[in-house]
């Protein structure tokens, strides 16, 4: 059994309980659980900073949604939809002011991500750039190649032109890398080591 933590919304993470912990401690996890009388609770495994504060959006109508992201990162984007909380996609999104397409919504919002972020790189070339706005566009609203889909929903739609617009231009941040040293390099090392001595008669 999935048990959401108390958090208006969506909920923050995911905890199993075994019956018998749900049996012997149900008023205690009732109380914890009460979102509608107490709030928010935070988990006793994670500091009150653990996790960012969720993103809100605010409906524009036309199944539009605005958020004001304060941290270009990656974000799971979650959707109350017909009364259940799902999530919709995840990618990178920039810093700043941006509005993206959620069909049916009555709630929309971006939850920090610190998994690794998978750019929209629909035509795979390692690259987000113009390339892939042309593989979702010749493959819009197909749910036979879903070489754009990059939410996973099976079909091409505006959700996925809102992830390849948000990690357009993306580049991972390069890790540091050491050169191997020369073999010239290392042949001087060695030389340099060495201590000629002369033979004694």
């Amino acid at each position: 059994m999935i048990i959401r933590s108390r958090e208006v919304g969506a909920g923050g993470h995911a905890i199993f309980y075994s019956k018998a912990v749900r049996d012997d401690y149900r008023t205690q996890l009732t109380a914890f659980y009460d979102v509608a009388g107490q709030g928010r609770a935070l988990s006793p495994q994670f500091a009150a900073d653990h996790r960012l504060a969720p993103v809100l959006g605010t409906s524009r109508g036309s199944n539009r949604w605005r958020f004001d992201i304060p941290k270009g990162q990656g974000y799971r984007l979650v959707a109350q939809v017909g009364g259940v909380w799902r999530e919709l996609s995840d990618g990178y999104f920039p810093a700043g002011v941006r509005d993206l397409t959620v069909p049916g919504a009555s709630r929309v919002e971006l939850l920090s991500d610190r998994r690794p972020i998978e750019p929209a790189d629909y035509n795979g070339d390692g690259l987000v750039n113009a390339a892939d706005y042309t593989v979702w566009r010749d493959s819009l609203l197909s749910t036979a190649d879903l070489r754009a889909d990059g939410n996973d929903d099976g079909i091409v739609n505006a959700m996925d032109y809102d992830l390849w617009s948000g990690s357009y231009a993306f580049e991972p941040p390069s890790s540091t890398t050491v050169p191997e040293p020369s073999a010239i390099t290392l042949l001087l090392t060695l030389l340099a080591g060495c201590q000629c001595r002369r033979p004694t008669g």
